[in-house]
């Protein structure tokens, strides 16, 4: 695992469009009919490397070579987005995916927001590991590192992540997150889980 550069961005894109690709709640947050879904959740990624950028936080990956495997981004507490930059965010998702998505997708943050913890922690902004290698255990070397960095920092009480999916609740629960709320948005529920932080040694 290693930290990734600007030059792996369209790489780890391709690769968070096929790990996404079948989705459900992917699918029901960007995809609009007769569009082609994968250009539009390509878009839409594409779209939130400049947040990612203006936070100054490391793109994570795991690689074989020259190919990434696996990929992670964790926003840690201090990160903050002016409106300047989510609205620019929002309109780069509106060019690129429609504006059907941009409007989901705000109203999905926004919905989101009302339940986040309110002490400091980080954020699994994005984790995404190539089909063709799942099970081998990619996702739980990212999330050490994040959890390692969330252990170090003082000011850190722990992870927050979410998924739409009821099947990776268990993989979560193994890693030490507990589900700590659902989010009805649309036709998805959302499940925001917490890891809560590990002082050395524990």
């Amino acid at each position: 695992m290693r930290k990734l550069g600007a030059e792996h961005l369209p790489q780890i894109t391709d690769l968070l469009t096929l790990a996404f690709y079948n989705d459900h709640g992917a699918r029901y947050f960007i995809f609009e009919r007769g569009r082609d879904f994968r250009r539009q959740l390509r878009a839409w990624l594409a779209a939130s490397w400049p947040m990612i950028k203006a936070a100054g936080t490391p793109v994570y990956g795991i690689t074989q070579g020259d190919r990434v495997l696996a990929s992670a981004v964790a926003l840690p507490p201090w990160t903050g987005f002016t409106r300047r930059q989510i609205y620019g965010w929002l309109l780069r998702v509106a060019w690129g995916s429609g504006v059907i998505s941009a409007w989901r997708t705000w109203r999905n943050t926004r919905a989101i927001q009302r339940y986040l913890p309110k002490e400091p922690h980080y954020v699994v902004a994005l984790l995404g590991v190539h089909p063709s290698m799942k099970s081998h255990g990619l996702a739980r070397v990212l999330l050490d590192e994040i959890h390692r960095q969330s252990d170090a920092d003082p000011y850190s009480t722990g992870v927050l992540l979410q998924t739409e999916n009821p099947n990776n609740f268990r993989m979560y629960e193994h890693f030490g997150y507990e589900r700590i709320r659902r989010v009805r948005t649309g036709p998805i529920t959302i499940h925001l889980m917490f890891r809560s932080h590990r002082p050395r040694g524990e």
